[in-house]
């Protein structure tokens, strides 16, 4: 089980390019956002059920995370919306795909400014090196 811990982490940037991808063939095709972002929320809920019944629904009851974990759900699906609404409005789904691409920075910052989390050197230059890229990209 341990080698999941190191597989898994490749698996997120295919997952969000292909998620990126059908959001972006979606969005410039459909004549509704709020059709695309039903689509969205019915893909969750799916996956949210499957993956309650494998583990016998054990977590669902832990009470001290359920408004962490109800935040979480609630500002995803903000960027979800905001991300489909944005490919529809521009028309240019990569230039979205590469400013949402962005995400982690926002991340890392606030890990390290609300819960203490160190960034070295190297961080700060990834940081750095991938705001430049979303600019190009842009």
């Amino acid at each position: 089980m341990r080698y999941l811990g190191s597989i898994i982490p490749f698996l997120v940037p295919l997952l969000w390019g292909l998620g990126g991808y059908l959001g972006g063939i979606f969005s410039t095709k459909s004549t509704s956002i709020l059709t695309g972002f039903f689509w969205i929320t019915i893909g969750f809920a799916v996956l949210t059920v499957i993956a309650l019944s494998v583990t016998n629904f054990q977590d669902i009851t832990a009470w001290k995370w359920q408004l962490t974990g109800f935040s979480f759900g609630l500002v995803y699906a903000l960027g979800a919306l905001t991300f489909v609404l944005a490919i529809n409005l521009s028309g240019s789904a990569i230039k979205v795909v590469a400013l949402s691409a962005l995400y982690p920075i926002v991340t890392a910052l606030l890990f390290y400014f609300l819960s203490g989390q160190s960034l070295s050197a190297r961080k700060i230059a990834g940081i750095v090196l991938a705001v430049i890229v979303g600019w190009l990209m842009a």
